[in-house]
Formats: C-alpha cells, sequence, structure tokens
C-alpha cells in the first residue's frame, strides 16, 4: 500500500489525471487505512517544483472532508506546509501539527483495540488489503 501511495503523490500535480484520481481515491475512500492516507498527505510538499506544489495545493483544496474527520484537519496542515513551501517560509505551527498526530495516534489506537476485540476481523484488516489499483503509463493496447 505504501508503494500506491508514492505513485499516487509522485505523479499528482503533474497534469497526470490517473495520478489525481488516484490521490483524490485514496484520501476519500474507506477502502484505505489512516496510514496509507496519513503517509500520502505527509508527502505533498516533497517537491520543490512551485507549479506542482501549486497543482497539488489546489487539488488538496478541493477535497470536502466532515468536521471530526481527523483527514480534513491532516489536510489543512499539510496545505499550510504546501502554502509556505511556496512562499519561501518556515511552517510555524508545530502544536497543531503535534496535535493533529496525537490525535492520529489515539485514532489507530482504537481501530486496533477494535480489530483485537472482534478477533481480526477489525476495521483495519478491511482497509489493509483494497483491491489493486491499476496504473497505466501507455495507450490501450500497446
Amino acid at each position: 500500500m505504501m508503494q500506491l501511495t508514492q505513485v499516487a503523490v509522485h505523479s499528482m500535480g503533474k497534469n497526470n489525471p490517473q495520478g489525481d484520481a488516484l490521490f483524490r481515491d485514496i484520501m476519500t475512500s474507506d477502502k484505505y487505512s489512516l496510514d496509507v492516507k496519513m503517509q500520502t498527505i505527509r508527502s505533498m510538499d516533497d517537491i520543490n517544483d512551485p507549479e506542482t506544489l501549486q497543482s497539488r495545493l489546489a487539488m488538496m483544496n478541493t477535497i470536502q472532508y466532515g468536521e471530526d474527520d481527523i483527514m480534513g484537519r491532516a489536510n489543512e496542515i499539510y496545505s499550510g506546509r504546501v502554502e509556505s513551501k511556496l512562499v519561501k517560509q518556515d511552517f510555524g505551527d508545530d502544536k497543531q501539527y503535534s496535535a493533529m498526530h496525537a490525535e492520529f495516534r489515539k485514532i489507530n489506537e482504537q481501530v486496533r483495540r477494535d480489530q483485537r476485540s472482534r478477533g481480526g476481523d477489525g476495521i483495519l484488516n478491511r482497509l489493509a488489503d483494497p483491491a489493486p489499483t491499476i496504473i497505466t503509463t501507455g495507450r490501450p493496447g500497446d
């Protein structure tokens, strides 16, 4: 799954509709674990190309989250990181960043407790092994 994350982030914002669609799917679908979603969004500012950063920021800003969705808070924080990188300033909201990660850890611990209490049939098992996503780079029939 982490390789899928790398593919999504590497191709997102580079005029690649498949990469953009994969990013949107990872961030909005229930078939991906919180770990995969967080790994994906953490990588949004891993590039120095301003055009790609701007494109990624625009894509991040199109995704709607519920008020209590931790990914909505993560998206806000990482959007701020991308914006800071675009204007070449340090991202100074370490408290918000740390609080979001602490909350993320609590949610992950709760999901794992739920998984153990259900005898291994918890949400992590259902989310960890979704059907594979196939990304093609050539034309059909090549």
